[in-house]
């Protein structure tokens, strides 16, 4: 088990993202982290020099903005 203290700011914004999207903050959370240990390892399980993490991913992801862009893109794909 994984506790962590986030700003008031992304907190919020995380249980904004997981009632839109119907999904708990936790799972929101793993997916998140899922990501991130994706991008810093890799194929097999090695972790890669930061150097290659960044050309790998080319710009860095803040959780806001793949939380943003999460939303956006299950918004546009909602049929109402």
């Amino acid at each position: 088990m994984l506790a962590i203290r986030l700003p008031a700011e992304i907190e919020q914004r995380l249980q904004e993202l997981a009632q839109a999207s119907g999904r708990t903050r936790s799972e929101l959370a793993r997916e998140a982290i899922v990501r991130f240990l994706d991008q810093q390892q890799d194929a097999s399980g090695k972790i890669r020099p930061p150097h290659a993490v960044r050309k790998a991913q080319n710009l860095p992801v803040r959780l806001g903005t793949l939380m943003d862009h999460y939303q956006q893109t299950h918004q546009e794909s909602d049929p109402e």
